[in-house]
């Protein structure tokens, strides 16, 4: 956890046929990382919905930055999965 002031940067850009939704902020992961119930259940509720084409990640960006990333399909899901 961090104290103060900071910048949180949101993007969101198609890769490929991946829509990425990014979020960074200030701030440092615990060492060891684990994760909590709340990143659990991101990634349990992206697998439900989307199989192995959602993914969600977490991790140090760089010293002082988190980031949190989501890949959901874009292009050709509900053809490929009706």
């Amino acid at each position: 956890k961090s104290s103060g002031t900071g910048m949180i940067a949101l993007e969101a850009r198609v890769l490929d046929d991946d829509l990425v939704l990014s979020v960074s902020n200030p701030g440092k992961l615990s060492t060891p990382f684990s994760p909590g119930v709340g990143t659990k259940d991101a990634k349990q509720r992206l697998e439900l919905i989307f199989g192995a084409l959602g993914r969600f990640r977490l991790l140090q960006s760089s010293e002082s930055t988190v980031l949190a990333e989501v890949v959901i399909p874009f292009r050709d899901y509900e053809s490929a999965h009706c």
